[in-house]
């Protein structure tokens, strides 16, 4: 067996085990300030990068994670919640699992958008067979040359720090999962 397959399959079941108890919806007393947090990343990334503008007017649909965090010794477990947007109106939420193996220590937080070109693309995000192992990359302001402008397999990764400011970064082996606007909504419902 190859390394990269053997690592895979460690990432792999990693993933798996992490993603299964997590919640995806913020919880009902937070949601109004989680999705005001997507929002606005969502406006000042509009406004600072016109390529990201774009694809925020042109994508089927896209997901904001407001705060992704990663931390680890070696291998690395990363986790976020985020919102997703279709035709610029909320659908529902996702979370994202992350996982790496190498030469890590310490830990990182991070913002991700997912573009998404067409429906087939988004379904699988909410069918929970998206998984992504790419690298995603966003330059400052207009100058984004080494920015990610291609869709792969329906959709794009683009991860971005706090500061709107990002290096070559790995996305690394990621899973998500999805829950729509009325199961959330559902939900809060019966926790009342």
């Amino acid at each position: 067996m190859r390394t990269s397959s053997f690592f895979k399959i460690i990432l792999g079941g990693a993933l798996a085990m992490t993603i299964c108890g997590c919640d995806i919806a913020p919880k009902a007393d937070d949601a109004a300030a989680f999705n005001r947090s997507a929002e606005s990343i969502v406006t000042r990334l509009s406004t600072e990068n016109s390529r990201l503008s774009q694809l925020f007017d042109s994508a089927y649909a896209y997901a904001v994670f407001p705060d992704v965090g990663m931390g680890g010794f070696v291998i690395a477990h990363g986790f976020g919640n985020g919102a997703v947007y279709v035709d610029g109106v909320l659908n529902g939420y996702a979370s994202v699992s992350e996982h790496a193996i190498g030469a890590i220590v310490g830990g990182d937080k991070w913002s991700l958008l997912l573009f998404f070109e067409n429906e087939d693309a988004l379904q699988k995000l909410k069918d929970g067979t998206l998984q992504a192992e790419a690298t995603a990359n966003y330059a400052a302001g207009d100058t984004g040359g080494n920015s990610q402008t291609e869709y792969s397999d329906g959709f794009m990764a683009i991860k971005v720090d706090p500061e709107g400011l990002m290096g070559d970064a790995s996305v690394g082996l990621s899973a998500f999962k999805y829950q729509s606007l009325a199961d959330a909504r559902a939900k809060w419902k019966a926790q009342q």
